[in-house]
């Protein structure tokens, strides 16, 4: 059973909400936001969204990822994130749309990846993993992409960007000034928990709707 399958819409629901609640519980703990010291941040919480998106599908993955958007402009509003302040005071509307809209993305398009992987490309229970495995993966890998993207587009040739990217406006210079670190722990820390978790629970809601 999985991306919501046999699950009940009340059950859809309490799933999504106490995965959106984790994500906010992570940001507010300072759990989900590691400060480098370099200006940017390393985020966990791209891993809820991974598990959302794998086992309720591409929608839930889609309200997650918003939450977890929401969650990244607060930080810049609070101040937890330095280059986030910086952008804010720039443009918010800039701000948000490279906060939320490539979270909503990465999200949707976890869901639909998992979604055509599962039991199609990967169709044996040896294989079965590899789907979870490559889903949470591409959410942390397309997070990078995508924040990154968005960045570029709106702030690429700006001084509070290129100053990390010794003056280059070059987006290949930039995601590998600013994400180069981030996204291998990123990458690693979604394959590892994303995957782990979201079969481990996969397996349980089957069991429970056995009983």
């Amino acid at each position: 059973m999985t991306q919501g399958k046999k699950l009940s819409k009340l059950q859809y629901m309490v799933i999504t909400a106490v995965l959106a609640a984790i994500i906010v519980f992570l940001m507010f703990s300072g759990l989900g936001y590691i400060p480098t010291g370099f200006g940017f941040t390393i985020t966990i919480l791209m891993i809820p969204v991974a598990i959302g998106a794998i086992l309720l599908g591409p929608a839930a993955g889609a309200i997650l990822g918003a939450v977890f958007g929401l969650t990244s402009l607060a930080t810049c509003f609070l101040g937890l994130d330095a280059l986030g302040v910086a952008l804010l005071a720039i443009s918010p509307w800039k701000t948000a749309i490279v906060c939320v809209v490539p979270r909503i993305l990465v999200g949707y398009l976890c869901g639909l990846i998992f979604k055509a992987l599962n039991g199609k490309v990967f169709k044996t229970r040896k294989t079965d993993l590899l789907s979870y495995g490559v889903a949470s993966i591409s959410a942390a890998l397309l997070n990078t992409l995508f924040f990154f993207a968005a960045l570029w587009i709106f702030f690429g040739g700006d001084p509070t960007v290129t100053q990390y990217t010794g003056g280059s406006s070059n987006f290949f210079v930039l995601i590998g000034a600013l994400g180069g670190i981030n996204a291998i722990v990123e990458a690693v820390a979604c394959l590892i928990l994303g995957t782990a978790i979201a079969k481990a629970l996969n397996m349980v809601m089957k069991r429970a709707a056995k009983i």
